[in-house]
C-alpha cells in the first residue's frame, strides 16, 4: 500500500511538472501578447469560412528541395516563378535527408483590422529554421531564426522550438518564406496556422494530454522499480527498462527534452535519441519477454535466434554512437538511423509472432503480452513508418505512439501480476504435495516403527516369556525331586532373579507396546505411564489431563509416543526433581496443546542448535511433523519447557480418546 502512495505520488509530481512548461508559457502568453481577432458584423461566420484560416494550411503551403545554396531574394522569385511545388495532404514527409527545404506560404487580409496568427511548422528536428517575411512589394520586413540551434531566450516565441508570431495588417498581404535544415535527421513536419488565443488553449490541452501520459507511464515504471526491488526479478528490470526507452521517445518527439538541455549537448545527442533508444527499447523488450515466457533453455531454437538478434541491436547502438564522432557525415548517419529503425519495427513485429508461438504453452500470459505488445507495436510502427516518410501522417494523431506505450504498460502490469499469482499458486501446489508424499513417508515410517514395536513386543510375551516361566516351572520340579535342604536356599535366589528377568521383559513389552490402544483411552494410558515412573521414587511427576473430543489414532498413538518419549528423557538426561505433564484443549484454535517441563540441568545447546543430533529430538520432530503440529522448546541450567500444538482430527471409525 506504501508503494502504491508513493507511486501516485510520483505520478502527479512528474505530471503537473511536465504540464508546468505549458501553463507557464500560457501565462506569459496572456501578459506579452495581446491577442487580435478581426471585428466584424458577421465574425463568426466569415472567420468560419475565410480560407486563410485554415488550422492544417492544407493546400496553402509550397516546396522546394535546395540544390544548391540560396538566398531569401532567389527563393522568393523561384516561388512566384511557379518552381515550388505545391503540399499536397497536411503533412511534408520526406524521411530522413541531408537536404535542405524551403516553404512558401501567402497571407492576406480583406479585413478592415490587423490580424495576428500563429504559425507552427511542427516537427521535433529542424535543428535551424529561418522565416523571411516579404510585403507585397517584395522587400523583406523582417526575419526570424528558430530550431534546436537557437536558445530559448532567443527565439520568437520562447514556449516552441520552431513557432512564428505573424502579423497582417487590414487589407495587405504577406509572402512568408521558410528554409529548414534537418541536419539528416526527419523531414516530419507538419504546418499549423491558428488565431493567437486558440493556438494557446490548443496547446495547453495538448500539453494536458502528453503529461497525463507521460505522468502515467512514468507510474508504472515506478511499480516495477518496486516490484524488482520487492523481488529481485531480472523480469522487472527489464520491464522498467524498455518503457523508460519508449518514454524518452515520447518526451524527445514533443522536444520536452530538448527544453531541458538545450545548447550545445542536445545539438549532439539530440539526433540519436530516436535512434538509440529505439534499440534499447527493442533490446529490453526481447529480454523481457523471454525471461516473462521462461525461455531460458539455451538449446531452445527460439532461444539462440532472439540472441542473435540481440546483437545484432548491440551492434546497431554502438553504430549510431559512432556518428557522433562524425556529425556532418550526413549520408552515413541517415543509412545507419534508418537501419536502426526497421531493425526495432522488425524486433516489434517478431515479439508479436513470439506471442502467437508461446500461445499452446503458457495461454493467458500470451493473451496478456499479445494484447500489450499489439498496442506497443502499433503505436510504434504507426511512427516509425511515419519518421521514414512511408505514409503521410499526424504523428501526435490520437496519440497513438504515447498512448499505445501507456495501454501496453498497464496491460502488461496486469499480466505480471496475473503471472505472479498464477506461479505462487503452483509454487504452493507443488510445496503442500511435498509436504503430503513427506508426511506419507514418515507415516509409513511412523506404521512401520510401530508394527516393528508389536511385533517384537510379541516375540518377547509369547517366545522369550513363555520359554523363562517354562524354565521357571522346571527348574522348581528339578529342586523339589533332587536338591536337599543345603541347596535350596541358593537355588530360590536362582529362581528369584529369574521372576525379576520375567517381570523385566514383561516390562520392556509393555514398553514396546501397551496395551491395545484401541482398548484404552489416552487419559486412562497417561496415568499408568505416570503410575509406573512415580513408583520408583527417582522423580515424582504431576499431569493435568483435561477433556477433549474423540481422536483420529493416529494422533493417539503419536501424542502417547511424544510423551513417553519425553518423559524417558527427563528421566535419562535432565538429572530433574519434579516434572510436570499438562495435556488440555486449546477450544479457541481446537487444538490439543502438551506442555512438559522439568527444573532439570536443560538440553545442551548444541543440540539445540542442531549442531548434534539427537535420536530422541529427531524422533520428536517427526512425530510432531507428521500431526501437523508445531514445537517449541525453552532451555536453560534451571530446566526445560517444551510445548506442542496439535489440530485435533477426530476418529473416522468412531473410536475414543
Amino acid at each position: 500500500m506504501i508503494a502504491v502512495r508513493i507511486g501516485l505520488a510520483s505520478f502527479l509530481v512528474f505530471t503537473f511538472c511536465l504540464i508546468g512548461r505549458w501553463e507557464n508559457a500560457f501565462a506569459q502568453t496572456i501578459k506579452s501578447h495581446k491577442i487580435v481577432t478581426p471585428q466584424t458584423e458577421h465574425q463568426p461566420g466569415f472567420l468560419k469560412n475565410w480560407p486563410y484560416f485554415n488550422f492544417w494550411m492544407e493546400d496553402m503551403i509550397y516546396f522546394l528541395e535546395e540544390k544548391e545554396p540560396l538566398e531569401w531574394q532567389e527563393a522568393k522569385a523561384m516561388f512566384h516563378s511557379g518552381d515550388f511545388d505545391l503540399l499536397e495532404g497536411r503533412v511534408f514527409n520526406k524521411g530522413f535527408t541531408e537536404s535542405v527545404w524551403w516553404f512558401a506560404f501567402r497571407l492576406e487580409n480583406p479585413l478592415d483590422s490587423d490580424i495576428t496568427f500563429i504559425f507552427n511548422p511542427y516537427s521535433s528536428s529542424h535543428t535551424t529554421a529561418d522565416l523571411f517575411v516579404i510585403n507585397e512589394s517584395g522587400e523583406l520586413l523582417d526575419s526570424f531564426q528558430s530550431g534546436h540551434r537557437v536558445l530559448q531566450k532567443d527565439r520568437p516565441i520562447k514556449y516552441w522550438v520552431v513557432n512564428f508570431e505573424l502579423h497582417v495588417p487590414a487589407g495587405e498581404a504577406r509572402d512568408f518564406l521558410l528554409r529548414v535544415d534537418t541536419q539528416g535527421r526527419s523531414t516530419f513536419t507538419t504546418f499549423y496556422l491558428d488565431l493567437d488565443w486558440d493556438y494557446w488553449w490548443n496547446e495547453i490541452e495538448r500539453g494536458f494530454a502528453y503529461g497525463e501520459i507521460a505522468g502515467r507511464t512514468s507510474l508504472i515504471i515506478f511499480l516495477g522499480i518496486v516490484l524488482l526491488l520487492f523481488f529481485k526479478k531480472r523480469l522487472y528490470l527489464y520491464f522498467a527498462l524498455y518503457l523508460t526507452a519508449d518514454l524518452i521517445i515520447l518526451l524527445d518527439i514533443d522536444n520536452y527534452i530538448f527544453f531541458r538541455y538545450e545548447g550545445e549537448v542536445y545539438l549532439l545527442l539530440g539526433q540519436i535519441i530516436l535512434p538509440f533508444f529505439s534499440l534499447i527499447m527493442a533490446f529490453f523488450l526481447i529480454n523481457f519477454n523471454l525471461e516473462f515466457f521462461s525461455i531460458r533453455n539455451r538449446q531452445n531454437t527460439i532461444y539462440h535466434s532472439f540472441n542473435a538478434w540481440k546483437k545484432v541491436l548491440t551492434v546497431l547502438a554502438v553504430l549510431v554512437l559512432t556518428t557522433l564522432a562524425y556529425p556532418d557525415w550526413f549520408g552515413l548517419k541517415i543509412l545507419i538511423y534508418e537501419a536502426a529503425i526497421l531493425v526495432t519495427m522488425a524486433t516489434l513485429l517478431a515479439v508479436l509472432w513470439l506471442c502467437i508461438l508461446q500461445y499452446r504453452y503458457h495461454r493467458n500470459e500470451a493473451l496478456f503480452a499479445l494484447g500489450a505488445h499489439f498496442f506497443l507495436s502499433g503505436g510504434m510502427i504507426f511512427y516509425y513508418i511515419s519518421i521514414l516518410g512511408w505514409y503521410e501522417a499526424h504523428p501526435l494523431e490520437m496519440y497513438f505512439q504515447g498512448y499505445g506505450g501507456l495501454f501496453h504498460a498497464a496491460i502488461l502490469m496486469v499480466g505480471m501480476v496475473y503471472q505472479y499469482h498464477r506461479t505462487q499458486k503452483e509454487k504452493d501446489k507443488i510445496a503442500q504435495e511435498q509436504i503430503n508424499t513427506e508426511r506419507e513417508i514418515l507415516k509409513h515410517s511412523i506404521q512401520a516403527q510401530e508394527n516393528e514395536r508389536h511385533r517384537i513386543a510379541k516375540d518377547l510375551h509369547d517366545d522369550l516369556g513363555g520359554n523363562l516361566a517354562l524354565i521357571k516351572l522346571k527348574m522348581e520340579l528339578f529342586a523339589d525331586k533332587n536338591l536337599g535342604n543345603g541347596y535350596k536356599a541358593e537355588f530360590e535366589d536362582l529362581v528369584s532373579m529369574m521372576e525379576d528377568s520375567c517381570k523385566d521383559l514383561r516390562y520392556i513389552s509393555y514398553e514396546l507396546m501397551p496395551s491395545d490402544f484401541s482398548s484404552k483411552v489416552l487419559r486412562t494410558m497417561i496415568e499408568e505411564l505416570l503410575e509406573k515412573i512415580n513408583s520408583q521414587k527417582k522423580l515424582h511427576f504431576s499431569y493435568e489431563v483435561g477433556d477433549f473430543p474423540p481422536l483420529n489414532m493416529d494422533v493417539k498413538i503419536n501424542i502417547f509416543r511424544i510423551i513417553k518419549e519425553l518423559t524417558n528423557n527427563i528421566l535419562k538426561h535432565s538429572q530433574a526433581t519434579q516434572a510436570k505433564i499438562k495435556l488440555e484443549l486449546d477450544e479457541d484454535s481446537n487444538e490439543l496443546k502438551l506442555l512438559v517441563e522439568d527444573n532439570g540441568r536443560g538440553i545442551p545447546k548444541e543440540i539445540l542448535d542442531g549442531k548434534v543430533t539427537g535420536m530422541g529430538l529427531s524422533n520428536l520432530k517427526s512425530r510432531v511433523s507428521f500431526l501437523n503440529g508445531r514445537l517449541d522448546i525453552r532451555s536453560s541450567g534451571l530446566g526445560t519447557r517444551v510445548s506442542i500444538w496439535v489440530p485435533v482430527v477426530g476418529e473416522r471409525s468412531g473410536s475414543v480418546n
